[in-house]
């Protein structure tokens, strides 16, 4: 990922925390969040059966037409059940919360471990990630944050944790342009060099002829030898 990117969806999810921070002692997020969580479920699929109807029946098989209807109907009915029912849906929040969680820290640790990493970063910059994963864990192991009535720590947490993810993002960009890169980028200069300092800058094609290519002596006699 470049920086711009990294830092651009650190700084949302930073944001994102925030918002969750603000509004976690209130009722009205998590059913704002069931809401979008429908919304995300029926408007595809709305999109997919509309797409399946309206699409040329040449274009793709029987079978894969059904499949495409199924899923959209599907989809449509999850998505309406979760706007029209969010209480029911509500207590199982704690589960897509926890799984960001452990998917984003996991990512960050990645991030900045991998072997292709432009710098080395420092030993700290592990903690957040590992904390972000730890709390994720949590939710899923603490059974009373499943309770309707603990509802907000659950949000409290996921806010916590995702300021925290976004701030250690931004120091991710900010470490990769102050620390000395990992790997040093070998110019072709330094590869010419490097090669003419080995003897083999000249090819052996051309450095020694090949047997046969040199032409013989003409050894038949002068027409002109011996005329006067």
């Amino acid at each position: 990922m470049s920086n711009k990117g990294n830092i651009l969806i650190s700084i949302l999810i930073l944001i994102l925390g925030v918002v969750f921070i603000y509004f976690f002692d209130g009722d009205q997020l998590p059913r704002s969040i069931v809401f979008l969580c429908g919304l995300a479920f029926a408007v595809p699929a709305l999109v997919l059966l509309i797409a399946t109807f309206f699409t040329g029946k040449s274009k793709h098989s029987a079978a894969y037409r059904g499949i495409q209807i199924v899923c959209g109907v599907g989809g449509l009915g999850l998505g309406a059940c979760i706007i029209l029912m969010p209480d029911i849906f509500r207590p199982l929040l704690l589960y897509p919360f926890a799984a960001l969680l452990l998917i984003g820290g996991a990512f960050q640790v990645f991030l900045i471990s991998h072997k292709q990493r432009p710098v080395d970063y420092p030993a700290w910059m592990y903690v957040i990630p590992i904390l972000v994963m730890i709390a994720g864990v949590a939710m899923l192991c603490i059974t009373p944050l499943r309770n309707a009535e603990n509802e907000r720590w659950a949000v409290l947490i996921t806010g916590i944790a995702a300021v925290l993810y976004g701030i250690n993002g931004i120091l991710v960009t900010v470490q990769s342009r102050r620390l000395p890169p990992l790997h040093q980028a070998v110019s072709g200069k330094q590869v010419a060099e490097a090669t003419v300092n080995t003897g083999d800058a000249m090819p052996a094609e051309i450095s020694a002829p090949e047997t046969g290519s040199v032409p013989e002596a003409d050894n038949r006699p002068d027409a002109d030898t011996g005329e006067r």
